[in-house]
């Protein structure tokens, strides 16, 4: 393939191959303009994007020391403030030592540059690390769809490579990380995937093969979904001849992450201070 100068890879470029790898070329390779809508009606699915976005902030407020009280007053959208109290009481549950709320992260694997940002990381004295992700999804997704994710393999394995940024003096072992998901429309429940070694080794081999077979697909040869139902959702279906009408955002499994409405250079990113 083409590499456009710069390019890095992050979750959601990497799920966009999974899920299809002609929408992963046409959006990051071709950079593609957008012919058509991704769902309908179109005002909600907008409108349900600001409120993860705010809420998204909401939370990085909180861990950057504003106070609940402070931050509800900023919105009066009803379902806005029962996705910030319903993390009030969550949050009261996260312990730690030190706590990076928007976390942006990058790692070297292999050849290639990946990059992401972690919705919060927390470390304790200890030597663990937690990283969490909040999900605005109006569905909730299986444990072994979120298993099967590219993001809870990638940011595993990007924390786990950038291990000695958080603790300099402590033994690095891959079962000290975990991932913890929590779901507004599932508030007590949440899902934990813990890490070791077995998956560490696996998740490097997986990513590299993954871009290698990548870097090997010529123009015009990534191929098409065979799951049609993908494309209901998909702004390039009408490039595809796939249909014209988009799919209703009662079925929308996912909104994009923040990263995803980004456009990064790597070459200005900040790394954090420690």
């Amino acid at each position: 393939m083409n590499q456009p100068e710069n390019f890095y890879y992050s979750q959601n470029k990497l799920q966009d191959y999974i899920d299809c790898p002609r929408r992963f070329e046409l959006k990051y390779l071709l950079k593609q303009d957008w012919p058509a809508i991704r769902s309908e009606p179109i005002r909600e699915i907008e409108h349900h994007q600001r409120l993860g976005n705010q809420f998204h902030l909401f939370i990085q407020q909180y861990f950057n020391g504003l106070s609940p009280e402070i931050i509800s007053k900023q919105t009066t959208d009803p379902v806005l403030l029962n996705w910030w109290r319903s993390f009030e009481l969550f949050s009261k549950t996260i312990h730690f030592d030190n706590v990076y709320p928007e976390f942006q992260i990058s790692a070297q694997i292999g050849n290639s540059r990946f990059y992401g940002v972690i919705d919060l990381i927390t470390t304790d004295q200890d030597g663990n690390i937690t990283i969490y992700d909040w999900k605005t999804n109006k569905k909730k997704p299986s444990r072994n769809t979120l298993n099967q994710k590219i993001q809870t393999k990638l940011y595993r394995l990007m924390t786990a490579l950038n291990y000695a940024r958080f603790f300099k003096e402590i033994n690095f072992s891959p079962n000290k990380i975990r991932m913890e998901y929590w779901f507004v429309n599932d508030p007590t429940s949440t899902m934990v995937f813990p890490y070791d070694e077995t998956l560490f080794l696996s998740d490097q081999s997986f990513f590299n093969q993954l871009i290698e077979t990548i870097q090997n697909t010529g123009e015009n040869f990534f191929v098409k979904t065979e799951d049609q139902n993908r494309c209901k959702f998909c702004n390039y279906r009408s490039l595809c001849a796939r249909g014209i009408q988009a799919g209703e955002i009662s079925s929308f499994d996912e909104l994009p992450e923040n990263e995803d409405l980004l456009d990064f250079d790597l070459n200005e990113l900040t790394e954090l201070e420690f």
